[in-house]
């Protein structure tokens, strides 16, 4: 088993939690923000 250290290596990341309020869930809103957050990373 191989462990990463997060602390040490910039190239791991991780989106935790993503909130969206109620009249805007199942409109894409987290499909366009995990894309971004790709993006931005890369």
């Amino acid at each position: 088993m191989v462990y990463l250290d997060a602390e040490s290596d910039d190239s791991i990341w991780s989106a935790t939690c993503f909130v969206i309020r109620k009249g805007y869930r199942r409109h894409g809103v987290i499909t366009s923000l995990a894309e971004a957050a790709v993006v931005y990373e890369r």
